[in-house]
């Protein structure tokens, strides 16, 4: 359920759901205008879809249309009648997926890249990539652990801490031992997840005799 901080208006915004817009007495000699669109803002940042999050670096604002009874997500070109606003979330997201992928393809059109444009403004476009970013293939050796975690060299030479946290998987390892494991990298291309852990034999450690030994050849 999406609630709402409204601001202050002449009429407020239920934040269970908005089907109910609470009337208040209001004593003032100017007119209400009904058909200017009440804006709130959403106390809500995160939106969840099955396994997709979006994040907002900021709450949303949307604006609620009185006569057609119809809220509006601004700067996103999304408008729902009142009774959708529990898919104001599912809807949000959607319309990012489309616009990202068209980006992605230089695939938008004008009307389309100025909404994108307003769009990445709102969002946490960076965390949202890292989120999407795929696992990596990787090879190491263990050089230690202790109490706090785990000391680790990868094939390219580079070192690691690792804290049992993130690299609880290396405990089944005895030191010295090779593995290869697929690593998730976050912010700062700092590993954030290590994941399918199975030890290994390295290269340097397999005969090559044996190798071209065993290798099929082709016999008349």
């Amino acid at each position: 359920m999406i609630a709402l901080n409204s601001s202050p208006v002449s009429q407020d915004v239920a934040c269970a759901a908005m089907e109910n817009v609470q009337s208040t007495s209001i004593y003032s000699a100017s007119k209400i205008n009904i058909e200017k669109p009440i804006d709130a803002v959403l106390n809500q940042k995160y939106f969840v879809c099955g396994d997709i999050m979006l994040s907002f670096e900021k709450y949303p604002t949307i604006s609620y249309y009185q006569i057609q009874n119809e809220i509006e997500v601004k700067g996103w070109n999304i408008r729902l009648p009142i009774e959708r606003c529990d898919d104001l979330g599912r809807e949000i997201i959607r319309k990012y997926l489309f616009l990202y992928n068209k980006a992605g393809h230089n695939q938008l059109d004008n009307i389309e890249k100025a909404e994108w444009a307003e769009i990445v403004q709102q969002v946490d476009y960076k965390k949202f990539c890292i989120d999407r970013s795929p696992w990596v293939y990787g090879e190491g050796k263990l050089l230690d652990k202790t109490s706090d975690g785990f000391h680790v060299e990868w094939q390219d030479g580079s070192k690691e801490r690792f804290s049992l946290a993130i690299g609880g998987s290396l405990d089944i390892l005895n030191i010295g031992e090779w593995f290869q494991v697929f690593v998730k990298y976050g912010k700062d291309n700092k590993v954030i997840a290590l994941d399918q852990l199975l030890p290994i034999q390295h290269i340097s450690q397999i005969n090559g005799d044996d190798i071209w030994q065993s290798w099929p050849t082709n016999r008349s």
